[in-house]
């Protein structure tokens, strides 16, 4: 009965089905789509956040001399 009634409906109405099946064929690719890339996002920054250290820089400080004042500049 119920096999009569989608077979009826998808003769009735051959665009609407045709149609409807590319809607969710499209929706699925997309999510897969949209989920591959989140995955491959997400392991890449880990993959980058792990290779980071502390990298430490040192400079000597710097006198600087205007107009006969003098200061004293620390580099950041």
């Amino acid at each position: 009965m119920i096999r009569q009634l989608v077979v009826n409906n998808v003769l009735h109405r051959p665009i609407r089905t045709i149609v409807s099946i590319i809607a969710v064929g499209v929706e699925v690719a997309l999510v897969i789509l949209i989920v591959g890339l989140t995955s491959g996002l997400l392991q890449e920054t880990a993959k980058r956040i792990e290779g980071v250290g502390a990298d430490i820089m040192l400079q000597a400080a710097v006198r600087v001399r205007v107009s006969g004042v003098q200061w004293r500049a620390h580099a950041h």
